[in-house]
């Protein structure tokens, strides 16, 4: 190592020890606490999310659901959404770092360098900006927009907020599991069926068919496993021109839900779905959809018992 490099090395060791020195928490109980923010996440309408690299995201509610980025409005998981907010609506700290805006730079607090800067917008149009800069340990600096405050909160990552729209995608295709249900029909290349639940529980067929019940829980499970692989924005161009199978879910509460699956090249590619609650065409991986692709009534059928009477479909 030469001179230079030696001179350079114990240069940036002081520096960190200033740092540390000038930058570091104090301690709980020692400032009295500074308030960043105290909402109730039940009446934010907007979320809007900068990572200080020229990404920006906004998530808006629009009743109980999110939605990601106008004017594509792509569906947002709103249980991530909500856990987020609960996460950053009442923080505090007692932990006070700078209250020099010189800082604000070196700290990543500043509107011009920041980790993240959060924009929460009310349902009466006030917003409230939070930057939040660099982490030290498990937690972060941050300051509110209108103070000149920088504190510390721990057990908060500015990682927690991307600005990936795929980081906030909802990915389930539909939110109802069997027991929901009290009807599902079915059409694909090996034909059209119906079953019903009755009261007991039990799945049956058309005109009474016994049903294995077992089999017909993993069908209908297969429902709940269908994830999005892709949202299709609305001017893609695609569109499904043959359809693989078509299914019409009726829940004991709410609207039916009716789901069409395109053809794909081969099992294993990806097949163009279009959901009824859904203004956008969607990606799923072929493998997610293969049990629902062959399913038949004959393939749900009770089992003969050996020895038995066979069990058969009415007339």
């Amino acid at each position: 190592m030469n001179r230079k490099n030696m001179i350079l090395g114990a240069l940036l060791a002081v520096q960190t020890v200033l740092v540390i020195i000038f930058y570091w928490p104090e301690k709980g109980g020692q400032a009295p606490a500074v308030t960043l923010t105290d909402i109730d996440p039940s009446s934010v309408t907007e979320l809007r999310i900068e990572d200080g690299y020229n990404a920006t995201i906004t998530l808006t509610r629009k009743g109980d659901n999110w939605f990601i980025d106008p004017p594509e409005n792509f569906p947002a998981d709103a249980a991530k959404v909500k856990d987020t907010l609960g996460r950053i609506a009442h923080l505090s700290s007692s932990r006070l770092v700078s209250r020099s805006k010189g800082s604000y730079g070196r700290l990543r607090v500043s509107p011009e360098k920041f980790n993240r800067h959060l924009t929460i917008t009310h349902g009466d149009g006030k917003a409230l900006d939070l930057y939040l800069g660099n982490a030290q340990g498990r937690g972060v600096y941050a300051r509110r927009g209108d103070s000149d405050e920088v504190v510390f909160i721990d057990k908060l990552s500015f990682w927690s907020f991307a600005t990936s729209p795929r980081s906030w995608w909802k990915t389930r295709v539909v939110d109802l599991g069997p027991g929901a249900l009290k009807s599902v029909a079915i059409s694909n290349g090996n034909g059209s069926f119906v079953i019903s639940r009755s009261q007991d529980g039990n799945w049956t067929g058309e005109s009474g068919a016994e049903l294995d019940q077992a089999r017909v829980e993993e069908l209908l499970g297969s429902l709940e496993k269908l994830h999005v692989s892709e949202y299709l924005k609305k001017d893609s161009g695609e569109k499904i021109d043959k359809p693989a199978a078509t299914l019409r879910l009726v829940p004991d509460r709410g609207d039916p839900v009716t789901l069409i699956i395109g053809s794909g090249k081969d099992e294993k590619s990806d097949r163009l779905v279009s959901v009824s609650t859904g203004s956008h065409l969607i990606k799923v991986r072929g493998g997610d959809v293969a049990d629902i692709l062959s399913a038949s009534i004959e393939g749900l059928l009770k089992p003969h018992a050996p020895g038995g009477n066979e069990t058969k479909a009415l007339p």
